[in-house]
């Protein structure tokens, strides 16, 4: 059996309140993965939004499968069923944040983004998942993070 999934791995996590608000970041961070990098989620209790810096891998959700490389940006809503896993040659640096909250399904539908899994070329997109990762390390106080992560997000 393999060691650790990852090289390295900055996390943040943000407990839950007992009453989960419309939008709560459950956690956020980068991962620097290795060949033995792998999530796999049977009707997941959260969506998880991650933008590739470098390297592949690939994603299944539900029957369909995709191939995420440098400037993808994939969604996995809430509910579905997906497994990804790091290439082992060229295995995957990404930022990701987890989400839960009714807000962010109904976000994902008002925007239509439930209809695609993987965005391609999103370089710009960077900047925004750079500032949430910055916005998660500054131990401000946790409505503050979630307010400003929210207006980040969407």
């Amino acid at each position: 059996m393999p060691g650790s999934v990852y090289k390295f791995e900055d996390v943040y996590s943000f407990l839950i309140p007992e009453k989960t608000p419309p939008f709560w970041v459950e956690m956020a961070g980068i991962s620097y993965c290795n060949g033995f990098y792998h999530i796999d989620r049977e009707e997941s209790d959260v969506t998880v939004i991650e933008y590739v810096y470098k390297g592949t891998g690939s994603l299944r959700v539900g029957e369909s499968m995709y191939h995420p490389g440098p400037g993808d940006v994939y969604i996995l809503t809430e509910r579905s069923d997906h497994a990804y896993r790091s290439d082992a040659a060229n295995p995957w640096t990404k930022i990701f944040v987890n989400l839960k909250g009714t807000a962010v399904p109904m976000l994902i539908h008002a925007f239509r983004l439930h209809k695609k899994v993987v965005y391609s070329d999103c370089w710009a997109l960077a900047a925004i998942f750079e500032e949430i990762l910055s916005v998660v390390k500054k131990n401000l106080p946790v409505e503050d993070t979630m307010e400003h992560c929210g207006m980040l997000v969407f």
